[in-house]
C-alpha cells in the first residue's frame, strides 16, 4: 500500500519496470524517488500531481518508492529525498532535490516538454459567489468563533501547507477557525466565500503574528492591534458580495505595490524588477477583469523572470538583492490565481526576507556593517582559494571562524530586526488586503 495518493497521470515503477517505463520511453520521463517516512516527500505529492496533469501525454511522471526498491535508488545515486531526476532516451538530463517551487519545475519540464504546454482542459467559467449568503447572523457566528479561537492562542500559523485543523488540540489556522475545518469545499459552501480569497487573507494576517514566548519556547500568535485584523477583514465583507475575483486582485496589487513606490526600509526595486513584476501583475489584472491570459502567456512571463533574473542589476559590485528577490517572487506568482497552490505563501516570505536583509545595514553603525562585510568577503576569499577543501575543513579557517563568530555574536540582534521588518510588512499588507476587498466589491457593485 502507498502511502502517496496517485493520479492516472503517475505510474508507480519498480526495479523490475524501470527499464521498460522509463529508460526506454519514447518521451521524457520525471521520476520521483521518495518515502513512505519522508515529510517532504508527502508534501511534495499534491505539486507532483499537478505537474503530471499539466504535462500529461508531453512528459510521463513516475514514482519509486526507495523503501521497497534500494538497489534502483543507489544506482541511480539518490542520496537524500525526495530526489526528482528527468530521464530522456535512458540517460539522466536533470536531477533536483528537496522541495521546489512551482515555477521551479516548470521551468526545468518546458525545456524538454514534447510539445507546447496547454491546460488539460478549457478552462471552466468562473463560478459565482455570495458571501454568509447575506445572512448577517452566519458572519456574526463566524467572527464569534474566530475571535474566540483568537483570544484563546488557538491560532496557528500556517504559511504554504494550507488551511490547518486539529480539533483534538483546539489549534486551528484562520481560515479553518472559521468552521473548524480544512475542508476547502466545505468553506466555500457554507460561507459563499472563495477558498483563494480566504486563504489570501490567512496569509496576510499569518505575517501579523508576533512572536511570544511559551515555557521558553517561541510561538507565534496574534498580539496587539493585529488580534483585530481577522475580525475586521470578515466584517468588512459585504453581505452576499462575490469576492471570486480578489486573490488575482491583491496579487495585482502586492506586485504593482511593492515596485511602484520606495517600499519599506527605503528598499526600492530596479527597472528592471519594475518590468518583470509589471507584466505578472497586469496578467493577474487582466484574469480579474474577464480576459484570462492563455496557458502560453503566463509561461511567456516566467521566461521573461527567469531571464532577467540572471541578468540581475549590480550595483557597487555587489548583487542588486531587493531586486532579485521581487523579480523571485514575480516569477512566482506568474500562474492564474486558481492554481498558484503554495506560490503566494512563497512570494510572500520571499519579500519578507527581502526587507529584512534590506533593513539589516540600516540599524547598524557603518562601521559596524563594514567590518562584517570584510569579513564575510575574506571567508570567501577563502573558501575560493580551497576549492578541494571538504565543508569540515572549511570550518577550520581561520577566515572562516571569524565570520562565523561574528554572527553567532549579532545572531539575536539580527533576529529582532528580522521580526520589526516582518511585524511592519505585516501591517502593510493588512491595509492591500482591506483596501483590495473595498475596490473588488466596489467593482462588483
Amino acid at each position: 500500500m502507498h502511502d502517496t495518493p496517485r493520479t492516472h497521470d503517475v505510474v508507480e515503477v519498480d526495479e523490475a519496470s524501470f527499464a521498460a517505463e522509463v529508460e526506454q520511453s519514447d518521451i521524457p520521463v520525471f521520476v520521483d524517488f521518495w518515502a513512505p517516512w519522508c515529510g517532504p516527500c508527502k508534501a511534495l505529492a499534491p505539486l507532483f500531481d499537478k505537474l503530471a496533469e499539466i504535462y500529461g501525454g508531453r512528459i510521463k511522471f513516475a514514482k519509486v518508492n526507495t523503501d521497497e526498491n534500494k538497489a534502483l535508488a543507489e544506482r541511480m545515486d539518490v542520496r537524500g529525498l525526495p530526489t526528482l531526476l528527468l530521464i530522456q532516451n535512458g540517460q539522466v538530463v536533470e536531477r533536483t532535490s528537496g522541495s521546489q517551487s512551482k515555477s521551479h519545475f516548470s521551468n526545468l519540464l518546458d525545456k524538454y516538454a514534447t510539445a507546447p504546454v496547454t491546460p488539460p482542459t478549457p478552462a471552466a467559467p468562473r463560478r459565482s459567489f455570495r458571501a454568509f449568503y447575506g445572512d448577517a447572523a452566519l458572519r456574526d457566528a463566524v467572527v464569534e468563533r474566530v475571535g474566540n479561537h483568537i483570544n484563546n492562542d488557538r491560532i496557528l500559523s500556517c504559511g504554504a501547507n494550507g488551511p490547518l485543523s486539529d480539533p483534538e488540540h483546539q489549534r486551528y489556522s484562520l481560515m479553518a477557525a472559521a468552521l473548524e475545518s480544512a475542508d476547502v469545499q466545505r468553506y466555500e459552501g457554507t460561507l459563499g466565500i472563495p477558498a483563494n480569497a480566504a486563504r489570501v487573507a490567512e496569509l496576510v494576517h499569518g505575517v501579523s503574528m508576533r512572536e511570544v514566548d511559551v515555557d521558553g519556547h517561541p510561538q507565534y500568535h496574534l498580539r496587539g492591534v493585529s488580534r483585530l485584523y481577522p475580525l475586521e477583514w470578515l466584517l468588512a465583507i459585504p453581505l452576499g458580495a462575490d469576492l471570486g475575483t480578489l486573490a488575482p486582485r491583491f496579487i495585482h496589487w502586492y506586485l504593482t505595490d511593492i515596485v511602484s513606490s520606495t517600499f519599506l526600509y527605503q528598499a526600492s526595486a530596479s527597472p528592471e524588477a519594475h518590468t518583470v513584476a509589471e507584466r505578472v501583475a497586469f496578467l493577474h489584472q487582466r484574469q480579474a477583469t474577464g480576459d484570462p491570459p492563455t496557458a502560453a502567456q503566463w509561461k511567456q512571463a516566467r521566461v521573461a523572470a527567469g531571464e532577467a533574473l540572471a541578468r540581475t542589476p549590480v550595483q557597487g559590485g555587489k548583487p542588486d538583492v531587493f531586486s532579485h528577490l521581487v523579480m523571485t517572487a514575480a516569477e512566482m506568482l506568474a500562474w492564474p490565481a486558481e492554481e498558484l497552490e503554495e506560490a503566494l505563501a512563497g512570494a510572500i516570505g520571499t519579500m519578507f526576507y527581502a526587507l529584512w536583509q534590506h533593513a539589516l545595514p540600516l540599524t547598524y553603525p557603518a562601521e559596524e556593517w563594514a567590518h562584517r562585510l570584510a569579513l564575510l568577503k575574506a571567508a570567501q576569499d577563502r573558501e575560493a582559494a580551497s576549492p578541494d577543501a571538504s565543508p569540515e575543513q572549511m570550518e577550520t579557517f581561520e577566515e572562516v571562524k571569524a565570520f562565523r563568530a561574528l554572527m553567532q555574536a549579532c545572531q539575536a540582534r539580527d533576529n529582532a530586526i528580522g521580526l520589526e521588518a516582518k511585524y511592519a510588512f505585516g501591517e502593510h499588507l493588512h491595509a492591500g488586503l482591506m483596501q483590495v476587498l473595498a475596490e473588488t466589491v466596489e467593482v462588483k457593485a
